[in-house]
């Protein structure tokens, strides 16, 4: 019969990070860890000595045995524990993926694990590229407060291309709103706030260039009211031409001269989503000069003040 050995509880490293924590595990009053193969297998257990954990799980009611699948477990900020076998987590990481954007080293680790990138990532491989994240994230919430960075709930927009890019009910609208006119300027003040705050920012070339563009007018269609838009419509716009981007350069690795005609998304009925002016779109920015590492920046940057500014929301 298979030994099986009851999850007791937690060595967290982490005092208040979101981050990747050590289940433990109990067996005739002594403790182990699991041995793990890459096919996420437990191949045994390992005995290991400590005076307490760091966190105890009284109401789980988990065993695991050789040969079952191994249990990862992380906490979030709050403290909250999740655990469970590698199908799960990978599903939970993905359906909360965005709220540790903020968090780039733990993002990073949960990406590995997911084999899954956001947007607002893409582009980044080394070290360098996530501390520069980090160095961000970490000046975002006293720019949204000095800025009175907020997001606020309209009702009834007269916004018809919600719908095509969200998805969702364009009666239930919430807007990215502060002092400044536009996302642009919003946008270019928390750059130049950056570059106050830590002047070898300005030394990156992706601020660089990305100070000189004007998303507002530069960027984003024509056709949208900043003020009646809802915020995650915005970043989805941002998010069809980074996939843009990235079909321009799998095609630039085929052949020297192309022309990428955007294939229009579809309903779950086959219906076309986009109309001639959103493919006009799409298509002239193409031609334009930005980067596909500096879209990613402007949506990182802009996610990470919608993120906060929800997070005060949510207060």
């Amino acid at each position: 019969m298979t030994k099986r050995y009851k999850l007791l509880g937690y060595i967290s490293p982490l005092s208040s990070s979101a981050g990747f924590i050590t289940p433990v595990f109990e067996k005739d009053s002594i403790l182990y860890a699991q041995k793990i193969n890459d096919a996420h297998k437990v191949t045994g257990f390992e005995k290991i000595h400590i005076d307490k954990l760091d966190i105890y799980d009284d109401m789980c009611d988990d065993y695991v045995g050789i040969g079952d699948y191994a249990i990862y477990s992380t906490q979030d900020r709050k403290l909250k524990i999740s655990s469970g076998d590698v199908n799960y987590m990978k599903r939970y990481f993905k359906q909360n993926l965005h709220d540790y954007i903020d968090s780039p080293f733990f993002y990073r680790s949960i990406s590995d694990f997911c084999q899954y990138t956001l947007p607002e990532y893409s582009g980044c491989i080394t070290n360098k590229h996530y501390l520069f994240r980090k160095v961000i994230s970490n000046l975002v919430p006293a720019f949204n407060k000095h800025n009175d960075v907020k997001l606020k709930k309209i009702e009834n927009p007269s916004n018809k291309f919600n719908v095509y890019f969200q998805g969702s009910n364009s009666n239930d609208v919430t807007i990215l709103e502060s002092k400044h006119k536009n996302l642009s300027s919003l946008y270019k003040n928390f750059l130049l706030t950056a570059i106050e705050k830590n002047h070898r920012i300005k030394e990156e070339k992706t601020v660089r260039e990305t100070l000189e563009l004007d998303i507002s007018s530069e960027i984003l269609p024509y056709w949208i009211n900043e003020k009646t838009t809802d915020y995650r419509t915005i970043r989805s716009y941002l998010v069809t031409l980074l996939d843009e981007k990235y079909k321009n350069q799998e095609a630039k690795k085929l052949c020297d001269t192309y022309h990428i005609v955007p294939s229009k998304p579809k309903t779950p009925h086959g219906n076309f989503l986009y109309n001639k002016e959103e493919l006009e779109w799409v298509s002239s920015f193409n031609s334009k000069k930005i980067s596909y590492e500096n879209l990613s920046f402007v949506i990182f940057v802009t996610s990470l003040i919608s993120k906060s500014a929800r997070e005060d929301l949510d207060k």
